[in-house]
């Protein structure tokens, strides 16, 4: 059986939802937003455990990022990983922590493989070797196929900004995936 590797974060997983989520929660708690993301900030990056560890400190964390999760794994791509799990071995390669975990806790994915960079993730995807993968960014998807790894950009769960400069071809709906997939078997 082949296998299909997947990005988590806008992919998967409507994470600009889920932040925006996390950030309401945070104001019904009583705190800050913008000074939990910036103490949190790892560079440009956003670290969610980071984040988790000073929010525990003030209020009760997990009623802020994890309770629930699962409405930010939208039905039609469960649906769309549902039909794909019957046929591919689903591999997902994130940059990521342990919330990744909770995030796919409802899908049918064989392996989550964690990684600190989006470079990781371009090496664990020459290692693997899948018939396609998946990403929300751009550059990801462009270095994969300067490998010679056949990769498509997912892009909806991008806001209008980031959808400008997207790849001509680049996946619109998580249906896409399937016409993708369904053009290899002939």
């Amino acid at each position: 059986m082949e296998t299909v590797a997947l990005d988590l974060d806008r992919v998967l997983f409507d994470t600009n939802g889920y932040i925006a989520e996390v950030r309401r929660r945070m104001e019904a708690a009583g705190l800050n937003p913008e000074e939990m993301f910036r103490r949190a900030s790892v560079g440009k990056r956003k670290d969610l455990s980071t984040l988790y560890s000073i929010v525990s400190r003030l209020a009760d964390a997990d009623s802020i990022f994890v309770e629930p999760m699962d409405g930010f794994v939208r039905k039609e791509v469960k649906e769309v990983v549902e039909t794909l799990a019957k046929r591919f071995n689903l591999v997902v390669i994130s940059v990521g922590d342990g919330l990744q975990h909770r995030k796919i806790a409802t899908l049918p994915v064989g392996k989550l493989v964690l990684v600190e960079k989006d470079e990781e993730k371009v090496r664990m995807a020459e290692l693997i070797r899948p018939a396609v993968f998946v990403d929300d960014k751009k550059s990801v998807v462009e270095e994969m196929r300067s490998r010679g790894l056949r990769a498509y950009q997912a892009v909806w769960f991008l806001d209008e900004k980031h959808r400008k400069g997207c790849l001509e071809d680049a996946l619109h709906s998580p249906e896409d995936l399937l016409v993708v997939l369904d053009g290899l078997d002939r």
